[in-house]
């Protein structure tokens, strides 16, 4: 299914909720800025962005977001919320 991101569709190269669903987290990169990893509880999607050059397990998460539901209405709503981090970050 495709999803209508526009430019988020252009950043973020996200898969489809079946990866999520499977078990998997996914984790990207945008610039020299942005870094961002998708997780999942039972029920939610969790979106969280940091800022250094660090993998996951050493950096600072600066915005976490966990309350999207684990649907592909959800993941697309945490891809939007990961775009707007995306643009703060590059316009400041």
């Amino acid at each position: 299914m495709k999803r209508d991101l526009g430019k988020a569709d252009e950043i973020f190269d996200v898969p489809a909720i079946n990866f999520f669903t499977s078990g998997n987290d996914y984790f990207g990169s945008s610039g020299s800025k942005f870094r961002y990893r998708i997780s999942h509880t039972d029920e939610n999607i969790v979106g969280e962005v940091w800022h250094e050059d660090l993998c996951y397990e050493k950096c600072t998460v600066t915005d976490k977001k966990e309350d999207f539901p684990l649907t592909p209405d959800g993941l697309t709503s945490c891809i939007k919320w990961l775009y707007e981090k995306y643009e703060s970050t590059y316009e400041a």
